[in-house]
């Protein structure tokens, strides 16, 4: 649902470029232990994949234009 003070953009391209994600530490004896809640963690950011819980998708909107009313 828009708001009453919206804009609308146009872009000419999106790139992926990682994710938000709920990052977990091991801890003892196996169990995971919550680590921070929705952390920027980049395409090539190798040392935190294995502890992150993707939850949405972050891309970058190229080329963006506003559209006039």
């Amino acid at each position: 649902m828009l708001r009453e003070d919206f804009a609308v953009y146009t872009v000419t391209s999106v790139r992926p470029s990682g994710v938000l994600a709920d990052l977990y530490r091991p801890g003892v004896l196996r169990a995971l232990e919550p680590n921070g809640h929705n952390i920027f963690v980049a395409w090539d950011d190798f040392q935190n994949h294995p502890f992150a819980l993707a939850v949405a998708q972050v891309v970058e909107l190229r080329g963006m234009k506003p559209i006039s009313p």
